[in-house]
C-alpha cells in the first residue's frame, strides 16, 4: 500500500495538473509509465524526512503524481499511482543535478519533458532525447503540437544585461531529434528595453498559461507587474507576433493562474516580498476574459496567497470536477477554497473557506483535486525547524485534504497573533490576526478569515470572510444578533515594526475599518472606513454605539444609526498600546503602553468662547515624549467638558511591560528595572502610592518574557483570575494563578505551541469546579484567556 504523510484517507483519481499551465493528452495521460521510463523499483513508502528535489511535482492524466529528488548528484523520479496505490522510483541518469540548478517539468503529447541545464524528452515509447539548454527552472509553457514556448532561462531572472528571448522547443519528425528555435525578444511588445529602460521585458517573476485557442498569456514580472500580453504560436518561420492587452488590476509577480472551463483565466498572488501590502489588491484574484478584454473580480482571499520563502516563489491555484477552485502553497498551512455557486453573479460562492491542517507548510507546492471534495498537496519547501540555515528542502510526502466542509477541525484563527474574540456563554467569536515568519525576509500576512467556536462541544464553523484583512483586531457582542468587529491601530508584540524598517510588517490600511457581522442571517453589513476611526482602538461599545480611544487621546463616541463621530471628552495623557476598561456606563480607566510623562496647562478656547473671555477651570493635557510608565487614569463620561472629569494616579514603577485593570479600577502592572529584575504592583487613579505585590518567579528571573492576564471566572459570574504568564506561546509557556485568599501564587499549567493557543488545556486542580469538573482554557496568546468548564 502507498503510505506518505496524509492528513485525510485517501481517494484514487487525481484529476488535471495545476494552472492550466499544461495540456495532457489522452495518449500520454494513460500511457504505462514502465515503458516509458524503465521497470523501476517497487517501494514501500516515501521517505518520511525532507529531502531536495530538483523539480516542482507533476500529475500525469488521472492516475499518477511524479515526485523529482535530488539524490546526490542523481536525479531520481518518484512515482504515485492512486488507482493501484504503488510506489515505484526510476533513475535518470541522464542528468546531472549535483549543483541546485533546478528543472520544469512538463507532459504532452511527445512525451515528459524535463528542461533546466539539458533539456531531456522521454517519449512514449520510452526514446530519449537531450539537448543543451542550461536553463535554471525556466518559464515554460506547453503548447498544442507538442513542443514547449520558454519564456525566459530561469524563473528568478537571467544575469543583468542580458537580452532574454523566447524559444521554442520541439521534435521535427524528419530529424529525430530536439531543436531550439527563436522566437524573438521576451517583451511584452515584442521590442526590446530601449536602452536604461525596464519596462519591456520582464527579468523574473511572470507567468504564462495556454488559452484553448492555443495563444499564450504572458503576465506581470518584478518590473513588469501589470502588463499582459498575447502570444501568438504558428509554424511560421521567424519571430511570433506579441499583441499587448489591458493592464492587470493589481500589481502580479510569481502569480498562479487557471484556466477556467468557459476559457477564462483567474489570476492571483501578490508583488514579490509584499505579502503586507494593501488588503484589496495582495489577497484579491481577478478574472481575464480573453475574448472581451476585460476584467472582473472574485471575492478577496482571507489570506494573501504569498510564496517568497528560501527559494519557492509561485502559490498554484486548480480547479476541482465541479469547478471549485483551490489556491495552495503558501505561507500558510492550509488550502483556500471558493465553492460554485450558480446563484451567485460571478458563478462563486461570496466568502473563501480555509481547510486543512498541515504540519509543514508547503511553499509553492502543487495541489490536484482527488474528487470534488479531497485534494492532495504535494512538494514545497518549508524550514519552520531552521534545520536547513538559510536554504531549504522539499517538504516530504504528501497531504490529503478534505474540502466540503464549512466547519474545522480546530479554530485557525485562534493560532494567530492580534485576533479579534468576543465571547457571548459558551460561543466565541474570533477573526482576523496576522502571523510573522522569518523567511528570505521578514513577512507579516494578515487575516480576514472569522470563526464561532462552541466551548460546550468543541466544533469550530467558519462563517462568512470579514469584509477587510486586520492584522489586530478587536471584537464585540452587540446584542444576541451582532457582533462590532474594528480593525487595530498598533501591531504591539507578535513581531511588530514600524513602516519603512524593511521586514514589511506594519499594519495594514484596515485599522480604521470597521464592520458588523449579523449572526443569523450569516452576513456582513459593508464596512464602515472614515479618517476619524484611523488609529482609534475600540474600548468598548452597546447596541447603539461604540466607544472609541484615538491616537489624540480623544475618547469618541460613535453612533451605528447616524454613522456620525463625537467627541467625548480629552483625556489628560496621550498613551499608545494602552489597556482600557469600562467600569461602569460613566466611568473609563486607562493604563499600560508608552504614556506621556508629564501635563502641561493650556487655554481652553471652547470654554473661553463659551464664557466670552471670562475665566474657565485649568486645563492639562500630555506633555513631553512617551515612555513605558506605570499611570493610571479615570474618566468620568458625565462629568463636564474634555479634561475636566479625568483623574491620575501617581507616576508609578518605569519599564511597564503588561498591565491589566481588575473590575473595580485598579491596575496590575508587572515592570522590568534597568537591572533586569521583575516588579508588580497595584494603583489606582486618585491614589498617591503603588501597593508591591508578590511574584511567583524570583525577582532577577528576567531571562524570559513575562506578562499578565486578567479572565473571567467560569465556576463564579462576576468574578476574575489573575494570572501571570513566562514564556510564550510559540514555544514553553508556563503559568500561574493568584490565589487572593493567602496571597499565594499557583502554577497551574505547562503547555505551549498550538496547544497554549487552539487546544483546550486542563489547569491544575486549584481551579478545578466544586463539582469536580476540570477548567479549561485556550487562547494563551490572547490578552484575556478563554476559560469554561468541562461538559
Amino acid at each position: 500500500m502507498l503510505t506518505a504523510m496524509t492528513s485525510q484517507r485517501p481517494r484514487l483519481l487525481i484529476a488535471l495538473l495545476a494552472m492550466g499551465v499544461v495540456g495532457i493528452s489522452s495518449a500520454w495521460a494513460e500511457v504505462d509509465l514502465k515503458q516509458a521510463l524503465g521497470a523501476g523499483r517497487p517501494q514501500k513508502e516515501l521517505p518520511g524526512q525532507s529531502w531536495r528535489t530538483f523539480a516542482k511535482p507533476l500529475a500525469i492524466g488521472t492516475n499518477s503524481l511524479l515526485l523529482f529528488q535530488r539524490d546526490g548528484g542523481n536525479a531520481v523520479v518518484w512515482r504515485l499511482d492512486w488507482k493501484t496505490q504503488e510506489i515505484t522510483t526510476f533513475a535518470l541518469p541522464e542528468l546531472n543535478v549535483a549543483s541546485d540548478g533546478r528543472y520544469t517539468a512538463l507532459v504532452n503529447r511527445e512525451g515528459l519533458w524535463l528542461l533546466g541545464d539539458k533539456t531531456l524528452l522521454i517519449r512514449p515509447n520510452g526514446e530519449r532525447l537531450q539537448l543543451s539548454t542550461q536553463y535554471n527552472e525556466p518559464v515554460a509553457v506547453s503548447l498544442d503540437d507538442g513542443s514547449v514556448l520558454v519564456l525566459g532561462p530561469a524563473a528568478h531572472g537571467a544575469a543583468r544585461g542580458t537580452t532574454e528571448r523566447m524559444q521554442q522547443l520541439r521534435r521535427p519528425a524528419w530529424t529525430g531529434a530536439l531543436k531550439l528555435v527563436d522566437r524573438g525578444p521576451l517583451s511584452y511588445t515584442g521590442q526590446a528595453n530601449e536602452k536604461g529602460k525596464t519596462y519591456r521585458e520582464p527579468r523574473y517573476g511572470h507567468s504564462a498559461v495556454k488559452l484553448p485557442s492555443g495563444q499564450v498569456l504572458m503576465f506581470g514580472g518584478d518590473t513588469t507587474v501589470r502588463l499582459m500580453s498575447l502570444i501568438e504560436p504558428s509554424n511560421q518561420d521567424g519571430p511570433w507576433p506579441i499583441r499587448p492587452l489591458a493592464a492587470m488590476p493589481a500589481d502580479r509577480t510569481f502569480a498562479a493562474a487557471l484556466v477556467l472551463p468557459d476559457g477564462r483565466v483567474a489570476i492571483t498572488g501578490a508583488p514579490h516580498l509584499r505579502c503586507y501590502g494593501e488588503d484589496a489588491k495582495t489577497r484579491s484574484v481577478d478574472i481575464y476574459d480573453a475574448k472581451l478584454n476585460v476584467w472582473s473580480s472574485l471575492p478577496p482571499l482571507p489570506f494573501v496567497a504569498c510564496a517568497d520563502a528560501y527559494g519557492a516563489d509561485t502559490p498554484n491555484m486548480i480547479a476541482t470536477p465541479n469547478g471549485t477552485l483551490v489556491v495552495a502553497g503558501h505561507l500558510e498551512p492550509f488550502v483556500m477554497v471558493l465553492p460554485r455557486d450558480a446563484r451567485s453573479a460571478s458563478g462563486y460562492a461570496h466568502d473563501w473557506q480555509l481547510h486543512g491542517n498541515l504540519r509543514y507548510r508547503r511553499i509553492s507546492g502543487i495541489a490536484q483535486a482527488l474528487s470534488d471534495r479531497e485534494v492532495v498537496v504535494a512538494g514545497g519547501v518549508d524550514n519552520a525547524d531552521g534545520q536547513f540555515g538559510g536554504c531549504c528542502k522539499a517538504t516530504a510526502g504528501i497531504d490529503r485534504i478534505i474540502i466540503d466542509s464549512g466547519a474545522s477541525e480546530a479554530s485557525l484563527t485562534m493560532r494567530l497573533t492580534g485576533v479579534g474574540v468576543a465571547r457571548r456563554g459558551n460561543k466565541v467569536f474570533a477573526a482576523g490576526g496576522r502571523t510573522f515568519g522569518f523567511t528570505s525576509t521578514g513577512q507579516m500576512r494578515y487575516s480576514a478569515h472569522a470563526e464561532m467556536i462552541d466551548l460546550t462541544s468543541g466544533a469550530v464553523q467558519q462563517l462568512p470572510n470579514v469584509p477587510f484583512a486586520s492584522g489586530g483586531a478587536k471584537a464585540v457582542w452587540l446584542d444576541e444578533e451582532r457582533i462590532l468587529v474594528k480593525g487595530s491601530r498598533g501591531a504591539d508584540g507578535g513581531r511588530g515594526f514600524e513602516p519603512g524598517e524593511d521586514l514589511a510588517s506594519y499594519m495594514p490600511p484596515s485599522s480604521g475599518a470597521m464592520a458588523i457581522y449579523h449572526v443569523g442571517q450569516r452576513r456582513w453589513s459593508e464596512a464602515i472606513a472614515m479618517p476619524e476611526l484611523e488609529h482609534a482602538e475600540l474600548i468598548s461599545a452597546d447596541a447603539d454605539s461604540a466607544l472609541l480611544f484615538s491616537a489624540r487621546g480623544q475618547v469618541l463616541k460613535f453612533d451605528f444609526a447616524s454613522s456620525k463621530i463625537r467627541e467625548v471628552v480629552q483625556a489628560q495623557r496621550r498613551r499608545t498600546g494602552d489597556v482600557s476598561r469600562l467600569i461602569a456606563p460613566g466611568q473609563l480607566v486607562f493604563a499600560g503602553g508608552l504614556v506621556q510623562r508629564d501635563t502641561v496647562s493650556v487655554v481652553d478656547e471652547e470654554c473661553e468662547t463659551q464664557r466670552g473671555g471670562n475665566a474657565c477651570p485649568e486645563r492639562f493635557v500630555g506633555f513631553g515624549p512617551q515612555a513605558a510608565l506605570a499611570v493610571v487614569e479615570s474618566i468620568s463620561l458625565t462629568g463636564g467638558g474634555p479634561g475636566k472629569a479625568s483623574t491620575l494616579s501617581s507616576a508609578g514603577p518605569e519599564g511597564v511591560v503588561s498591565t491589566v485593570i481588575t473590575a473595580n479600577g485598579r491596575a496590575i502592572v508587572l515592570a522590568r528595572t534597568p537591572s533586569s529584575h521583575w516588579t508588580l504592583a497595584q494603583g489606582s487613579a486618585g491614589e498617591d502610592d503603588w501597593l508591591e505585590l508578590p511574584l511567583p518567579i524570583a525577582a532577577d528571573d528576567a531571562n524570559r518574557p513575562c506578562r499578565l492576564s486578567l479572565a473571567a471566572d467560569p465556576r463564579r459570574p462576576g468574578k476574575e483570575l489573575l494570572f501571570f504568564q513566562r514564556g510564550n506561546t510559540d514555544d514553553v509557556l508556563e503559568v500561574w494563578w493568584l490565589d487572593e485568599r493567602d496571597r499565594r501564587w499557583q502554577h497551574v499549567l505547562k503547555t505551549g505551541g498550538i496547544y497554549s493557543r487552539a487546544k483546550p488545556q486542563p489547569l491544575d486542580a486549584p481551579l478545578n469546579a466544586a463539582s469536580g469538573k476540570r477548567m479549561l482554557s485556550m487562547g494563551w496568546n490572547l490578552p484575556a484567556p478563554l476559560l469554561w468548564l468541562e461538559p
